[in-house]
Parts: structure tokens; sequence; C-alpha cells
């Protein structure tokens, strides 16, 4: 016959195993922990820095193309102010008649053709 103290202890003993395992593996795991922080903390720290650096590469590309468009948007801005001071409605009205007119002379004979 088991009596309640056999069984207590049993269980008490099954306890402090589970407890004794548990601990030993906490103390592995923050053992391992140890051994790969540092790793773990470095390759986190080289990812930052790719990351950085790419962000960096970009950023650089991104200013020297504005910089290239800013150099051609002036360099045709000086072309319109150039175009636009040389207007002149007046003589630009009249080169375009004298260009584009008709030898034909207007007379009194005409027909509309539908």
């Amino acid at each position: 016959m088991v009596s309640i103290y056999d069984s207590l202890e049993k269980q008490t003993l099954t306890s402090k195993s589970n407890y004794l395992y548990a601990i030993e593996r906490a103390n592995e795991s923050l053992e391992g922990i140890k051994l790969n922080y540092k790793h773990i903390v470095n390759k986190i720290q080289e990812k930052d820095q790719e990351q950085i650096d790419f962000i960096k590469g970009k950023m650089e590309r991104y200013g020297a193309l504005i910089g290239m468009v800013g150099k051609e948007m002036s360099k045709w801005n000086e072309e319109i102010i150039g175009s636009a001071k040389s207007v002149d409605s007046k003589s630009d009205i009249e080169m375009m008649i004298d260009s584009n007119r008709s030898e034909a002379a207007l007379t009194d004979d005409y027909q509309i053709v539908f």
C-alpha cells in the first residue's frame, strides 16, 4: 500500500528533477547567449553599416542627379530667357506672314466647294 507520504515524496522528487532540468537548460541557454552574443551583435552592426552605406550611396547619387538636372535646367532656362528676349510680336507676325503668303491674288470670282 502506497502512503500519502510516499506519493508526496515522489511528486516532490519529480518536481525537483523537473526544476533542476529547467535550471540546467536555462544555464545552457545563457552560456549559448554569452558565446554567441558578441557574434550576433557584430552581425547586427555590420547590417546597420551596410544599410547606412546603401542610403548614403543613394543620397549621393540623388544629389548628383539633382545637380545635373539643375545645371541642365539652368542652361535651358537661359536659352528660354534668351529666346523670350528676342521675341518682338510685330516683327514675328510680319515674318510669319511673309513666309506663308500665298502668291494667288484675291479676286471676286471664287467658288466654295463642299
